[in-house]
């Protein structure tokens, strides 16, 4: 199956950038269309040449394995998911207007995308090929859902060089200062995280949330606070305050 459908894209001459470009490429984008805490999704889409040029780094991903070490190859996938992620909202009607993402089901868990030649749905190459293969929480912060619910979209791609220190920083800046990532009550009794972390519990250290969270913050979180989950807020991230 996976022969076959390189074999298809092939032919139909997808990936006009060059494999090992697309990264680099993909990196230069999110450069000129991440604007603060946000994406210009409007001025992307506008953008034809670098609306094209996304395609073909989709294309790309489709097209080509992932190989080298543990953090090339994880760079590699957090890339692509985050690309593709891109990609379909700039080319769903909804893509101009703001608000609530109403696609976002069809988004992440009904629409496939090929990537390395596979046919997958966003939420089974997080769940199924991402997290299985490298089992590392911390990607679940890296990943870009288009929304403001998750951490802010980076402006570069990731890369081998500097993935663990960047992912370190994700996660130590969404578990610290994001409202978005955790809020903890002015009486310390009352600890409000993430719904990733409901999504994504056993994760985790096997559902202990309050040691992983622990980890990443330089004030520990009240031993006797109550850990409660935030409402995921689905308002598309152009929108971010």
């Amino acid at each position: 199956m996976r022969t076959n459908i390189l074999l298809a894209l092939a032919g139909l001459g997808l990936g006009g950038v060059a494999s090992a470009d697309w990264q680099d490429d993909f990196s230069l984008l999110l450069q000129r269309h991440v604007k603060g805490r946000g994406v210009d999704y409007r001025g992307w889409r506008a953008d034809r040449a670098d609306a094209s040029r996304l395609r073909e780094v989709v294309g790309a991903i489709g097209m080509e394995a992932p190989a080298g070490t543990r953090n090339q190859r994880l760079a590699w996938y957090l890339n692509a998911y985050n690309a593709l992620v891109l990609h379909q909202v700039l080319d769903a009607p909804q893509a101009d207007g703001g608000g609530v993402v109403a696609v976002r089901e069809d988004l992440f868990k009904v629409r496939e995308n090929i990537v390395a030649g596979e046919s997958l749905s966003l939420d089974k190459l997080e769940r199924t090929v991402i997290g299985p293969t490298f089992r590392d929480p911390r990607i679940h912060f890296a990943l870009h859902r288009a929304s403001i619910g998750g951490p802010p979209p980076r402006n570069r791609a990731f890369v081998a060089a500097t993935l663990n220190a960047d992912l370190n920083a994700i996660t130590r800046d969404f578990l610290s200062g994001d409202p978005q990532g955790i809020r903890v009550s002015a009486d310390g009794l009352t600890v409000e995280v993430s719904a990733l972390f409901a999504w994504f519990r056993e994760d985790f250290d096997r559902g202990d949330l309050r040691s992983y969270i622990n980890r990443y913050r330089a004030e520990p979180l009240p031993a006797a606070a109550r850990i409660r989950f935030l409402a995921y807020d689905w308002e598309r991230d152009d929108s971010r305050p």
